[in-house]
């Protein structure tokens, strides 16, 4: 064929690509609230049932973990239960078994928006399996940094969320709109516990920080806000 043709062809391509536009990034619910399945390269673990609590208007988050905290350092040992809450004021860990009822995580850094995707770049489909072993044929989106996030093609549902190469995945399961209990949100500690720093070594912040991929997007988020983005 020749190179005239190739190049003409070429040239259709990208019109139509560009007529056609990438995807439009879903939103999450205001409110909703949705299983997972926590999976860690090391120490390995597959698919521990895990949950989200979502309320956008309240400012509140949840992410409960019942069967493995992340696996930060030692003192957050995968084989305890812990929750991390959002809210206006902040992000806190709640792990009672190793004496930390309610401390702070990060001061300011509140719950990630609806638009949980700002800051992500459509780059393709694949194919990527939910907290149930469903497969969906997925929109793919990531940002610089190595996130990965699958959204599925038909429904926009969230399927599967990499935290870049640190091994770390959530596998969602299905999200049920609607009004959330408030009491969830509630910080388990005094305003005194909760106010303290977790922990005094910054090296230790930063480890929880690599190892918890929504706190590590929450992050991200309010990095972007104070960027006027």
């Amino acid at each position: 064929m020749p190179v005239r043709n190739l190049s003409l062809i070429t040239f259709a391509v990208v019109l139509v690509s560009a007529a056609l536009g990438d995807p439009v990034k879903p939103l999450w619910p205001e409110a909703f609230s949705a299983p997972f399945g926590l999976y860690v390269a090391f120490p390995s673990v597959k698919n521990a049932t895990s949950h989200f609590y979502y309320d956008w208007g309240n400012r509140s988050t949840l992410i409960d973990y019942p069967q493995h905290c992340i696996n930060a350092i030692p003192l957050l040992s995968p084989s305890h239960p812990c929750k991390i809450y959002f809210n206006a004021n902040g992000s806190y860990l709640s792990i009672p078994a190793l004496g930390k009822q309610c401390c702070t995580l990060f001061a300011g850094v509140g719950p990630v928006p609806p638009a949980f995707l700002a800051g992500f770049n459509y780059t393709g489909t694949q194919d990527a399996k939910d907290y149930y072993g469903n497969n969906h044929h997925c929109n793919y989106w990531s940002d610089s940094t190595g996130f990965g996030y699958w959204t599925d093609i038909q429904t926009d549902l969230d399927i599967y969320f990499r935290d870049g190469p640190t091994g770390t995945y959530w596998a969602w399961g299905d999200l049920t709109e609607g009004p959330q209990n408030q009491s969830l949100f509630e910080l388990p500690g005094t305003p005194e516990q909760c106010a303290t720093t977790c922990f005094k070594l910054e090296e230790e912040t930063n480890a929880v920080l690599a190892a918890e991929p929504m706190l590590k997007l929450a992050v991200a988020h309010a990095a972007r806000n104070r960027r006027g983005l």
